[in-house]
């Protein structure tokens, strides 16, 4: 039974209990015509007595279960009848099982009160129902479907149905019953609305009050959840109280729900959201959409609910609606309202989105553009499938567009598409080079040959990497403009040749340049190009011995980055800046600057790395790991290829492993790095990278054969300076330990030493030193050299004492105590190290919190190990050994 609440429809409360009798098959005194009559109150009282006389009589016979459904829609009448009942029927076997929703709105009147008498006594329970949990939702579906599931559909049916047995329970009937209606992917089965629900929601919107029921439709139109006020923007006929009033309708016949704390409110779940709108006929849904547009359009100026949403939803929205209207007119305007849509999401950075609106625009099959909008779709299309999917499809789609403009003599078109600054700065395989059929068509030694001479120069410098036709392009660019007075193209081309000197290995030529450079900057203020400055003084100066310097200008680099919005030139500055504080060792300035960075560039790999490469330096594993994960998470939404993301995730588990010694993870980050390493046309510098990343992994998992490959591979790339010399000259010195060649070992890791000073990289000066008197340790037998390399240990240790970096600390007094001259433990090296300093037993006892005889003890076996006859020619000998020179 439903009391007052039939099919969602409010009831005359006499009608639930005449309803009652009915189902009981007894005789009622009235009779009702389904939707209630009114009746006075003699007639009332009439019928109640009646009722309790029967239910009495019944009662006597059989036990009774009286269920009544949604009681917070009961009128004060119909709450007194059910307390009367206890009284009048004490005796009677009857169960009352009543439920209701327990909602704000219905929290008062009648029904407070009549909760608040129930919860005073002994004989009522009050038991809170909720919709299933995540793991009921499971056992249900997996014992009615009876078939493997995956986790994302039960995931799914989960969040559609919000839990609701009766919707959960019809879904998978349908799915059990008839398996092609799941479709032939993961979410096709959401297309697919079972009948009952739609008969059981067809019913309850049928009888709904019409002004509810607009509401309910309006809504709908909006989305699976919406405001008040949005409400009120569209049905403008309404004032707010019957909007209002409409909307608790809503939420008494379970449709809506209000979201807590909010003005905004939502539809229950999913399934019955798309039902309401598949019930909607599309004549209804043609008008109303048509409405709902052209308030949209003639209100926009002052549409105040706009603010609420994202531009975005309401560009998506209008081309739902008009496209809905089934016009032409329609038609033309959706497609408008997409094309909006998609270059808002295109500018957020939302590629995969702004991808599949594009396409929604054009057929891809089509052999080339048939006019400009076409072309420029295509070209629209390769610039996100660049960043979604592959840069060959990418390309396919740019070529077209390219040709397009080319036919049409649009130099403007051919060379948007040209320069695009992720072609010009990322080598990848099937890389086009579109500037020799652009500088073909161009008058020789003009100013417009110039510049895509320079466009071409970066090009060459930052796809392939050829230095070579990067600097003849670069310098005939010089060359041409030299006759023109262009000052700014003319300062490009030397930041660019500062770039192209700087990689090549050549700075004193890279240094001249900038400084050129710089003095046409300031006769010729230019904030973009000022800031390549300050980021090529990053570059250059630190091998020159003029990192402070070059820190100086850091900040102003943020400053110029950030005034440009560009997540490239932002995540560069960050990068650059964040590097000279770890190198420091200024661990917390450098994670401030990376959160800075990451705040503005969630998902910039190099920032992540360096964060997790400072957590892993200072023993935060965990911490270190968090981001990690991050890098691993882009790493899998990048497309396959030679790109920085794959190479962070190596490196990020490489670090990993050398900060903690675990090693059971490395093999699985070779295959990628393999792969990039086999690829043609890659950029030099991803290139050394993978290389070096896969020489550490080989050094670290001891495998000769993969470091014997790629320490031929990287002494190719010594003359080059695409990443700190250092780190190179490192990784060679540990390839060739590996490979059995201890003093070319040598050679290469002091070679780093040296380096490394020069740059004033604190943290990886400590590591160098540790590898070093690692292998000069294990190659050596001579007492006095052996000496000598363990101060170098023990200056590695200071200095990673000083810098915080645990995991380094604990390896290099691992190396002391293998390699000690004396058999002691580590509590006799600290009594000894405190005997050399002149304490007595008693100020050892105190300062170490041991017993005067447990000193006395360590003495004891000290003087046994050096073989003196007392504690001075104890220290003596110690001393000599090299043992107390920390």
């Amino acid at each position: 039974m439903q009391a007052r609440f039939y099919q969602g429809v409010l009831q005359d409360d006499l009608w639930i209990w005449r309803t009652i009798l009915r189902r009981l098959c007894l005789p009622s005194l009235q009779k009702g015509n389904g939707k209630g009559q009114p009746a006075n109150k003699k007639e009332r009282l009439r019928f109640i007595e009646h009722l309790f006389e029967t239910l009495r009589k019944t009662c006597g016979k059989r036990r009774l279960i009286v269920s009544i459904d949604d009681m917070q829609l009961g009128g004060e009448d119909f709450f007194s009848i059910l307390l009367d009942m206890k009284e009048e029927l004490s005796h009677c076997p009857i169960l009352l099982a009543g439920a209701y929703q327990d909602l704000p709105l219905h929290r008062k009147g009648p029904f407070l009160s009549f909760l608040e008498t129930l919860r005073t006594v002994s004989w009522a329970e009050e038991l809170p129902l909720k919709g299933l949990s995540k793991s009921e939702t499971v056992s249900m579906a997996q014992e009615m479907i009876g078939s493997s599931i995956s986790d994302q559909f039960l995931e799914r049916l989960w969040e559609r149905t919000g839990g609701t047995p009766f919707f959960i329970q019809e879904v998978c009937r349908m799915l059990h019953r008839n398996p092609h209606t799941a479709g032939n992917g993961e979410t096709d089965w959401e297309k697919n609305i079972p009948e009952s629900i739609q008969l059981v929601l067809e019913k309850r919107l049928s009888r709904l009050p019409d002004t509810t029921l607009q509401t309910i439709h309006i809504a709908a139109m909006l989305g699976e959840r919406f405001t008040l006020e949005e409400l009120h923007f569209f049905a403008r006929n309404e004032n707010e109280k019957n909007l209002a009033q409409a909307v608790e309708q809503g939420i008494a016949h379970g449709f809506l729900i209000q979201e807590d704390g909010t003005a905004a409110y939502r539809f229950c779940h999913g399934i019955l959201y798309d039902t309401i709108l598949s019930l909607l006929p599309l004549s209804e849904r043609a008008t109303l959409c048509l409405h709902m547009a052209t308030r949209f359009e003639e209100g926009f100026a002052e549409n105040s609910s706009k603010k609420y949403l994202p531009q975005n939803h309401w560009n998506l929205k209008l081309a739902e609606w008009w496209s809905s209207t089934g016009t032409e007119k329609g038609r033309v305007r959706a497609q408008r309202y997409t094309r909006q849509a998609a270059d808002e999401a295109y500018r957020s950075g939302r590629y995969r989105e702004a991808e599949g609106l594009y396409e929604s625009l054009l057929d891809l099959s089509l052999p080339k553009p048939r006019n400009q909008e076409e072309a420029e779709l295509f070209y629209l299309i390769g610039r996100t499938k660049f960043f979604t999917s592959s840069p060959s499809e990418s390309m396919d789609c740019l070529q077209k567009s390219f040709a397009y403009s080319k036919d049409h003599q649009d130099m403007e078109g051919m060379m948007r598409i040209a320069a695009q600054p992720e072609y010009l700065t990322t080598g990848y395989p099937g890389h086009v080079n579109f500037f020799e059929d652009i500088l073909s068509l161009l008058t020789p030694g003009s100013l417009e040959e110039a510049k895509i001479l320079i466009y071409y120069g970066v090009e060459r410098l930052s796809g392939p990497g050829d230095f070579l036709k990067a600097e003849k392009a670069l310098m005939r660019a010089l060359t041409i403009l030299s006759s023109h007075e262009d000052r700014l193209l003319s300062l490009h081309a030397r930041i660019y040749l500062v770039y192209l000197y700087h990689c090549y290995g050549k700075p004193h030529e890279a240094l001249k340049l900038l400084e050129e450079a710089e003095d046409l900057c300031r006769e010729n203020p230019d904030s973009y190009a000022m800031a390549h400055i300050f980021y090529a003084k990053g570059m250059v100066l630190p091998p020159l011995g003029r990192k402070a310097e070059a820190a100086s200008g850091l900040e102003n680099l943020l400053e110029y980055s950030l005034s440009y919005a560009d997540p490239l030139k932002i995540g560069l500055a960050f990068f650059l800046k964040a590097q000279f504080e770890m190198e420091d060792g200024a661990w917390d300035t450098a994670r401030d600057t990376i959160d800075r960075g990451l705040d503005l560039c969630p998902d910039h790999c190099s920032l992540l790395l360096h964060r997790a490469m400072l957590e892993y330096r200072l023993g935060q594993i965990d911490a270190g790991d968090s981001f990690k994960r991050r890098i691993e998470r882009v790493h899998r939404q990048t497309p396959p290829g030679p790109y920085t993301a794959h190479l962070n995730a190596s490196a990020a588990e490489i670090v990993r492993a050398q900060c903690t010694g675990e090693t059971a993870n490395l093999r699985r980050i070779l295959l990628p790095l393999l792969s990039i390493a086999g690829l043609k046309e890659v950029h030099p510098h991803i290139l050394v990278r993978t290389h070096l990343l896969l020489t550490l992994a080989g050094y670290l998992l001891a495998d000769q054969e993969l470091v014997k490959v790629q320490h031929e591979k990287l002494k190719h790339f010594r003359k080059h300076n695409f990443i700190r010399p250092y780190l190179l000259s490192r990784v060679l010195g540990l390839a060739a330990y590996i490979l059995g060649n201890p003093e070319r070992a040598g050679f290469y890791l002091n070679e780093a030493f040296h380096i490394v000073r020069i740059y004033h990289d604190k943290p990886m000066e400590a590591w160098i030193l540790y590898e070093s008197a690692k292998i000069d340790l294990s190659a050596s037998a001579d007492t006095e050299k052996r000496a000598a390399v363990r101060k170098h240990l023990w200056e590695a240790h200071e200095t990673a004492s000083s810098l915080g970096m645990k995991p380094l600390q604990k390896l290099v007094e691992t190396e002391l105590e293998k390699n000690s001259p004396l058999p002691l433990s580590r509590r006799e090296k600290e009594v000894l190290a405190l005997l050399a300093a002149g304490f007595s037993n008693e100020g050892i006892a105190r300062e170490l919190n041991i017993s005067i005889f447990t000193v006395v003890n360590h003495v004891h076996n000290i003087l046994h190990h050096t073989g003196a006859s007392n504690r001075s020619e104890a220290v003596a000998v110690a001393r000599h050994a090299g043992f107390l020179d920390q």
